[in-house]
């Protein structure tokens, strides 16, 4: 059990350490743990255009949506097909990275590289075969040191949107076949 002492003391620290205070600081904290975004909510305007593709109209806004089970379906619809484009766009780019570090591993010619390469630690040993200075040496070795299990973190990165792609495609199956009941009962 805390003496009152300790108590004391815990709540003036606590009174210290209340986070971030300015706008700036608030946002940076709020991204603290942000690896890839496909947890968060695809944004309105990604929606409102899935909604116009969905109702096969240009004049529309989510603001002038009914209240009705055809609307809500709608937008639920277009809710997913949103994320599902989101979640497949980052499958995509994280499997062309992929590729790029495997292809770096076959390239042996430096100026043909990516600038994206340059953290791969084939890259970089080919680099330290090099002449190069003191400084640089040792920084080539300190980024080789902390890339040597690359391929393991970008398949396992690749694996994980891979799982959002699925958990994506199975709502919009799921919103599609809601959104065909809501326009039957409405027709």
């Amino acid at each position: 059990m805390a003496t009152d002492r300790q108590i004391a003391a815990n709540q003036a620290n606590a009174v210290k350490s209340t986070g971030p205070k300015t706008k700036k600081g608030k946002n940076a904290s709020a991204r603290n743990a942000i690896k890839h975004g496909l947890t968060m909510p695809p944004p309105q305007d990604e929606v409102l255009q899935w909604m116009k593709i969905i109702l096969n109209t240009a004049d529309l806004s989510l603001d002038t949506l009914g209240d009705d089970p055809f609307s809500h379906a709608t937008l639920r619809l277009a809710e997913a097909e949103a994320q599902h484009e989101r979640a497949t766009s980052a499958e995509r780019e994280a499997a062309a990275k992929l590729a790029r570090y495997a292809k770096s591993h076959q390239e042996t010619d430096l100026l043909k590289l990516d600038f994206e390469d340059m953290d791969d630690p084939a890259v970089l040993t080919a680099m330290l075969k090099g002449q190069h200075d003191a400084f640089t040496l040792g920084g080539l070795k300190i980024l080789l040191a902390s890339n040597t299990n690359r391929i393991p973190r970008l398949v396992g990165k690749l694996e994980t949107i891979n799982r959002y792609v699925r958990q994506a495609e199975r709502q919009k199956a799921r919103a599609l076949v809601a959104w065909q009941k809501a326009k039957k009962l409405s027709a």
